[in-house]
């Protein structure tokens, strides 16, 4: 996305990917019964009824964020995208679901969650995350604080972290997760609560 774009809300590409996710793994996680391999999906034309029930699908997922997300609810509901959108991402910051980055994100985490909590459940539980990126929380980990740029190299790290104050990362990993972060912070000995 160009510096300059104030008023859209994310790029195609990360759009196309948020999408993916609800219609392969969120799809699947919940039961919705519709098919969601990637053969059924990708490569076949799913009939008309199957379309739309992809769609409504789509549109709970991205109503739930209006739902938990004010910010997101008052863009969508706005007249004027491109002042709300020079609120919402600047260059010191901003908020999370308006970087593709960050959008991409917050739904692999709310997908994970599906895997034990409802869609509703799992979208309100994350939304208890600090949602700025200039957030302390978020320091050199998705944003660097000096010369205001996203940090690109840990997005997994944070959402690790996010899902392990949640109690939904595999115990099993939990050493290896301090490791990945004691690596980007050497004098950090704990996995931090985000959330």
């Amino acid at each position: 996305m160009p510096t300059g774009n104030d008023y859209s809300f994310t790029t195609i590409s990360a759009l196309y990917d948020v999408v993916s996710l609800i219609i392969k793994d969120i799809n699947k996680n919940i039961s919705y019964g519709l098919p969601y391999k990637k053969d059924e999906v990708s490569l076949n034309r799913p009939s008309d009824n199957d379309l739309d029930k992809y769609f409504k699908l789509v549109m709970r997922y991205f109503n739930g964020i209006k739902k938990y997300f004010p910010e997101f609810k008052s863009y969508c509901e706005s007249d004027d995208y491109k002042k709300l959108g020079e609120k919402l991402r600047h260059g010191t910051g901003g908020h999370i679901l308006f970087r593709p980055q960050g959008l991409l994100m917050i739904s692999k985490v709310i997908t994970k969650l599906t895997e034990k909590y409802t869609l509703d459940k799992s979208i309100r539980l994350i939304s208890k995350a600090p949602l700025l990126y200039e957030d302390e929380a978020y320091s050199m980990l998705l944003w660097n604080n000096i010369s205001n740029t996203v940090v690109k190299s840990k997005e997994a790290l944070v959402k690790d972290i996010m899902l392990d104050n949640l109690g939904v990362f595999p115990v099993g990993k939990k050493l290896d997760l301090l490791k990945r972060y004691k690596k980007t912070f050497n004098d950090k000995s704990k996995i931090p609560n985000i959330i």
